[in-house]
């Protein structure tokens, strides 16, 4: 805004100190020439200014657009034990799973997540060596007893309807001991060998143990194995 008034007033003293030239040709010009002089600096340096300022704009602009490129780049980068996979496409599925029929303990699944990786990587598993893999399953839980428990989604089993069966990556844990009244929730993931898209799957079994506490040798029901059918 200032620098418009200003290229604005710099014009018309430029203009009024060439016509005082022009008109008193046989007057001292001095201060015709000064303020003609002053005019054009003016004009001068409003044009740098705002050459500079344009330029800024666009090195702002730049700087934004490469900022959303990088976040969107970060954005397909999945961590699980401190290893970064990049994966081309992710997919959740609203699937609602719950279980109430042990310990008072109601187990709940409402979202799936597939993952399909840009490439395949090389997987380091605990118990089956390491593989291929092409993408990653999240399972989302809530679980909430009345009464305390232990229990172990983390360390659970996943039998896809593609042949494969994997344990659960257990390193993330949040589950175990879970006092009575309490409500945790927490994400199981579990890795694939073969996906070709994020909807190749179709059903998920998974299973894990639970058990309490108790000085009653003959409760049976201390010790309960889960198994859930996920249908995507």
């Amino acid at each position: 805004m200032i620098n418009n008034v200003s290229f604005f007033f710099g014009i018309i003293g430029a203009i009024l100190g060439i016509i005082a030239l022009i008109v008193n040709r046989k007057n001292k010009k001095t201060l015709a020439i000064i303020g003609t002089v002053l005019s054009i600096v003016s004009i001068v340096i409003v044009l740098i200014t705002q050459s500079a300022y344009g330029k800024a704009v666009d090195n702002i602009s730049t700087s934004m657009n490469t900022s959303d490129s990088n976040s969107k780049k970060k954005s397909n980068i999945l961590t699980i034990d401190y290893n970064d996979y990049s994966f081309s496409n992710s997919k959740d599925y609203s699937v609602v799973i719950s279980d109430d029929s042990w310990a008072g303990t109601k187990v709940k699944v409402d979202k799936v997540t597939v993952y399909k990786l840009s490439k395949t990587y090389k997987y380091k598993s605990i118990n089956d060596g390491t593989f291929d893999i092409e993408g990653f399953v999240k399972l989302h839980f809530s679980i909430a007893p009345s009464r305390d428990v232990a229990i172990y989604p983390t360390q659970g089993t996943a039998i896809f309807d593609n042949g494969e069966q994997h344990e659960a990556i257990s390193s993330g844990s949040w589950d175990g001991d879970i006092a009575g009244s309490a409500v945790k929730d927490g994400t199981v993931t579990i890795p694939v060998k073969s996906l070709k898209a994020v909807t190749s799957l179709k059903n998920i079994r998974f299973k894990f143990t639970s058990n309490y506490d108790t000085d009653d040798y003959d409760d049976d029901n201390a010790h309960h194995d889960y198994d859930l059918n996920l249908k995507l």
